[in-house]
């Protein structure tokens, strides 16, 4: 949904093939690449349906948020992606930069909290490839990065298990460390 004309205009060239008027199925003039992503009278019913839960979707999706943010607080070795909820951002999914994704992963598998590795970044896609030197912060970023468990279905409690899970496994990766760096030192 849109109030601007021009933004309207596009958009409609690219659901209907490149069409600015609804085609007649004859010799439609066709003025930019354009798509067939019109939907079916029963897919917008559907649709228009949802549209009423989207207010609870949003709010339930930053509260999830809100309760991740609280939960790993002051937490070293974890980054949640910041997003404003005072200027109406809402996250989709709940983004963390780890400082060692592949463990973590592991150990919250284990605990039965599933996660998702981010996407690989679009210049490192065929269709798109360009060298990592012109895109260095996705390049760096996306080895340390995952979703955490995102679900409408989450309770409070299962964030709770989710978060102390990650304190958990976090704490025990820097006692390794520190064991690690305790037996080099007494090695030199």
């Amino acid at each position: 949904m849109t109030n601007d004309s021009r933004l309207h205009s596009r958009l409609r060239e690219l659901k209907d093939q490149g069409r600015r008027e609804k085609g007649t199925g004859g010799d439609d003039l066709h003025y930019a690449l354009g798509y067939n992503l019109k939907l079916t009278n029963l897919q917008a019913a559907v649709g228009l349906a949802q549209m009423e839960q989207l207010p609870n979707r949003v709010e339930h999706a930053r509260c999830i948020y809100r309760q991740y943010r609280e939960g790993l607080r002051d937490t070293p070795g974890i980054r949640l992606l910041k997003f404003d909820l005072g200027q109406q951002e809402t996250p989709l999914w709940i983004d963390a930069v780890v400082e060692d994704r592949q463990s973590l992963t592991q150990q919250l598998s284990e605990a039965g909290c599933e996660t998702r590795n981010f996407w690989y970044p679009l210049h490192k896609q065929k269709s798109y490839r360009r060298p990592d030197e012109q895109f260095p912060q996705s390049t760096r970023l996306v080895p340390q990065s995952l979703w955490l468990p995102s679900s409408f279905q989450l309770t409070e409690d299962d964030i709770v298990h989710i978060c102390d899970t990650i304190k958990s496994a976090l704490a025990d990766k820097r006692e390794l460390v520190h064991e690690h760096d305790a037996i080099r030192q007494r090695g030199q």
